[in-house]
């Protein structure tokens, strides 16, 4: 009989216990309806949908298996509550014969009634003492209700909340609880005790959200110290949540987040405490798709954006106090939410389709959070697991970046604010960018040992470095948004905020690379080769600034306190370190060791082929002191090695006489008629020295070359460049050779390296003037090449690894195409260009790779 069982159970495709509610879920090969932002790639999710409801086909027993480890789910409509049971239990295997289940079905309710019946006669559980449930007795229905506010306070508190909440806690649908609310205040007698302790939670939140007595509404605030949270405990467990219903879930967790918002210091009392609702909540079944069940498409949409609070609560408190998380991504098989709006859906109407996730609606927000937190807790289990293959952190990063890139731009966080913006807008932006930054420094940070010019871990060293910056500044915003209210208000609500586990990542990271670059990188860190300028100094800044945060609040926070003193003896000794490497580079007279920053001259070679009639002709006179004559010859016979057919003219000049300067463009005009590109090479630099100890005319000699040569050479040339770009059709491209030493402060450089930074600006208002007419002017900066300029200093040649061809390779990508995007900014030569391509769009609407104040 059993096997007959088993062939009659292959022809069903779905059965339901109908007297019970009893449903077994299955999967379908069906397209997810969650739209392309819910990839599986990106989430670790897979959306899948259930047939129709009354749908008959045959199973396979591969479906069959797979529909076991679903397991079944007890829905009560009435009692408004669901049951979920696993594969494993025994419930599940009498699934397997259809005797068994015809039976359970047809005798399940009286079987209930019997057993309610005699729990009854015996001792209620419920009354006895229980660590979950107290020692004293369940409030009462009227003694909860004398403790709620006025109707008018009532409804003021509600409209505060769903202004505050709405967006982050969506699993609480407004216009039905609306109409909860509005029920109740015209007959509180029929509200049940567990949606009183909805409410109650809702006005400790709202209470909550308020910075000072003074912000609050005319209505005043009428929370007594704990009292709606005392009045949420009553409720809970008069209710008895531990057999959760209908808001049984929703109310344990808005409790969750008000411990959370006030907390000194993450608490494992909370953590037990969402121990306990993700329990419960699995023991509803929230981490099952819900669409496999008996269950309406509101009760499915608001059950996915429930457990997807609960989820991404486990993984942010799991790793604020460093323990996993309670919930294993593979044991869930919910799907995200969909992108609608609140007033699209109720209780009785059909879902909507999900929107795009470029399009806004009232779960835009909560979506794309989500999603980064999904990544985040994979890659916090990658970092936490050493057994993991190396393959797992190219996917995560793939992940990392595809969600990243699917952040729609009304939630991206841009360089400029907009005027129109709003400071919960803001905020938003600002808690996805955290996210991001986060899974960015724990997924790069075992690079951040082997930072050496060269190395493939300098890429993986760069974002790890960016993102903790990035970090501390969000740190600094979030603080300074709170100058009105410090600090009695920032110690009652907002510590959260400023004490998580994120910043003091970031911050750790940035202290263990000063000290381990100023131990290993003096006087030219790696930074160069990551960024084109030395860092360390707004690294040092970053973590002062984080200290002085740690500093004011370490009375109320031990994780505060701990982190000032360590962070306050980390910066001592970075200084100390700093301090050693600088004095290093002094003499016993202070003066600064060097050997010079400038070429000495080479004897010349033959000059009996010389065309002195063609350099009297320019006004041109022989200063072996600065000019190095054979090195024209040499760059004309390579070019002819290269490709014999191209044409080369010398001209030799001094860049800075305006009459010899005047007269090359004017033979170039006449002869040529045509110029495509004009690259500004020439360059000086007299020896490295105190400004006080130099000789002045070396270094206005500096000025006369690196600033006024560049500004007669663009002067003279540019109309005949307009001429080209106007004819052609196309670009004319103007390359000025830049720098490190535009953003290099290192004492005794001061006359090459202003010139350098002053070029940078240059090059903007070049930009500025004549990027209509087709000039696209960009400052390069050529890499670290050993040259005849930086041959003979002592303290940087170790630190020249590249060719020149790394920058002329980089001078023909950038001049052969129609790169006008380009135009005005600072780009290094070992730049990845592949890389520089993708990062256009935010490069432009950033306005960055310029020189600007940042405040």
């Amino acid at each position: 009989m059993p096997n007959l069982a088993r062939m009659n159970l292959l022809k069903t495709r779905r059965t339901r216990m109908s007297s019970n509610g009893l449903t077994q879920g299955v999967i379908e090969n069906a397209p997810a309806n969650q739209g392309s932002f819910a990839s599986e790639h990106a989430t670790g999710l897979t959306s899948i949908e259930g047939p129709a409801k009354g749908e008959d086909e045959a199973k396979t027993p591969e479906v069959e298996s797979l529909s076991k480890a679903f397991g079944i789910m007890k829905v009560d409509q009435i009692e408004q509550s669901t049951l979920y049971i696993g594969g494993a239990h025994w419930v599940s295997i009498i699934s397997e014969i259809e005797e068994f289940r015809t039976y359970l079905a047809a005798n399940a309710e009286r079987l209930e009634e019997n057993a309610l019946s005699l729990r009854k006669s015996s001792r209620d559980v419920r009354k006895a003492p229980s660590l979950l449930r107290g020692i004293d007795a369940p409030a009462s229905r009227e003694e909860l209700l004398s403790h709620l506010p006025p109707q008018e306070l009532i409804l003021s508190r509600v409209n505060r909340f769903f202004s505050f909440y709405g967006l982050s806690l969506p699993f609480i649908h407004e216009p039905t609880f609306r109409r909860e609310v509005e029920s109740h205040c015209k007959d509180p007698s029929k509200a049940k005790i567990i949606w009183l302790g909805l409410l109650f939670a809702v006005l400790h939140l709202a209470e909550q959200s308020y910075d000072a007595a003074e912000d609050l509404d005319p209505n005043g605030a009428i929370e007594v110290t704990g009292q709606y949270k005392s009045r949420i405990i009553q409720c809970l467990i008069a209710s008895g949540y531990t057999n959760p219903v209908a808001y049984t879930i929703e109310t344990l967790v808005l409790y969750i987040e008000a411990e959370w918002h006030t907390a000194q210091d993450a608490s494992i009392e909370t953590s037990m405490i969402l121990g306990l609702a993700i329990r419960l909540a699995m023991r509803m079944g929230l981490h099952r798709d819900p669409c496999h069940y008996d269950l309406t498409p509101f009760q499915s949409e608001m059950r996915r954006r429930l457990w997807a609070v609960i989820h991404r609560g486990d993984i942010l408190y799991s790793f604020q106090l460093s323990l996993p998380p309670v919930i294993r991504q593979k044991d869930c098989t919910c799907g995200i939410p969909r992108n609608i709006n609140n007033n699209e859906f109720g209780e009785t109407t059909d879902l909507p389709p999900s929107r795009p996730i470029g399009e806004w609606t009232d779960a835009s927000y909560f979506i794309i959070k989500y999603r980064l937190l999904l990544v985040l807790g994979n890659v916090i289990e990658f970092v936490n697991d050493p057994l993991l293959p190396n393959e797992r952190f190219q996917e995560l990063q793939a992940s990392t970046s595809e969600v990243c890139q699917e952040i729609p731009p009304f939630l991206r966080l841009e360089y400029q604010a907009s005027s129109s913006e709003t400071t919960s807008l803001k905020k938003q932006k600002i808690h996805l960018d955290r996210l991001y930054q986060l899974t960015q420094c724990l997924l790069h940070r075992n690079f951040l040992r082997s930072p050496r010019p060269g190395s493939t871990a300098i890429a993986h060293r760069d974002s790890c470095i960016s993102a903790a910056l990035a970090l501390l500044a969000h740190q600094s915003s979030i603080f300074l948004g709170f100058d009105s209210m410090y600090p009695h208000i920032i110690r009652k609500q907002h510590m959260a905020l400023l004490i998580n586990q994120d910043f003091f990542i970031a911050a750790m990271t940035v202290a263990l690379d000063l000290k381990s670059g100023f131990q290993t990188d003096f006087p030219i860190p790696s930074d160069f080769e990551v960024w084109g300028f030395d860092r360390r100094d707004e690294m040092i800044a970053a973590l002062e600034s984080s200290i002085e945060f740690w500093r004011i609040v370490k009375d109320e926070s031990v994780e505060a306190a701990k982190a000032y003193g360590l962070f306050s003896f980390a910066i001592r000794d970075i200084k100390v370190l700093k301090w050693r490497a600088e004095e290093s580079m002094r003499g016993n007279d202070g003066v600064w060791n060097t050997a010079g920053h400038s070429a000495d001259p080479h004897p010349l070679g033959d000059m009996s082929e010389f065309d002195w009639e063609l350099w009297a002709s320019q006004n041109g006179t022989y200063d072996p002191d600065y000019e190095d004559f054979h090195r024209v010859d040499e760059v004309e016979q390579a070019i002819s090695k290269c490709n014999p057919s191209v044409k080369t003219r010398k001209i030799i000049l001094d860049i800075s006489d305006d009459d010899q300067v005047l007269a090359a463009a004017s033979r170039i005009t006449s002869e040529e008629g045509r110029l495509d590109i004009l690259i500004n090479n020439a360059g000086y630099s007299p020896d490295w020295v105190p400004i006080a100890d130099g000789d002045v005319t070396d270094y206005l000699r500096t000025w006369e070359v690196n600033m006024k040569g560049v500004y007669l050479m663009t002067r003279r040339f540019l109309p005949l460049l307009v001429d080209t770009a106007k004819k052609q059709g196309t670009l004319v491209n103007i390359v000025n050779m830049s720098s490190i030493g535009a953003h290099f402060n290192f004492a005794g450089s001061s006359a090459y390296n202003v010139t350098k930074f002053a070029l940078l600006r240059f090059t903007e208002y070049v930009d500025l003037e004549y990027s209509k007419a087709g000039v696209n002017c960009v400052a390069v900066h050529p890499g670290g090449v050993l040259t005849e300029l930086s041959k003979n200093i002592e303290q940087i040649k170790d630190w020249l690894p590249d060719t020149p061809d790394l920058c002329g390779g980089f001078l023909v990508w950038l001049t052969k195409g129609q790169r006008s995007w380009t135009n005005g900014r600072y780009l290094a030569s070992a730049w990845d260009v592949d890389e520089l391509e993708a990062k256009k769009d935010e490069i432009v609407q950033g306005d960055k790779l310029k020189m600007r104040m940042v405040v």
